[in-house]
């Protein structure tokens, strides 16, 4: 699946997730603050790739996979990181290049809302 996807480095836990399945932060799904389906999962490197992202993923907090019960605790979040194998859009590059010249500070140069 190509399109938009995070990354996440997962420290402590347990369990395994499975490629697409559901996974959120919260106290259940129904209550979740965040939630994706799982493209990839490696257990080795403990490294997340999400697709279908839904909220925001918080760092330092517990993230379980709805099927799986693999249960881990994110680490750093980078939400603009260029992952090139699958990912259709340079999304951190532009954002890079745009705040050199780009100043949303006073006023919108796209016009009023």
């Amino acid at each position: 699946t190509l399109g938009y996807a995070i990354k996440l480095d997962m420290t402590t836990g347990s369990g395994n997730y499975f490629q697409d399945e559901r996974v959120y932060q919260g106290a259940n799904i129904a209550y979740a603050t965040a939630s994706a389906d799982v493209r990839d999962w490696d257990p080795t490197t403990k490294t997340l790739e999400l697709i279908n992202i839904i909220g925001t993923f918080a760092s330092n907090t517990a993230l379980r996979g709805n099927t799986s019960n693999a249960n881990y605790t994110t680490g750093t979040i980078d939400t603009l990181g260029d992952y090139l194998d699958y990912d259709t859009y340079d999304n951190k590059h532009i954002q890079d290049e745009v705040a050199d010249f780009l100043d949303l500070s006073e006023n919108n140069p796209f016009g009023s809302p």
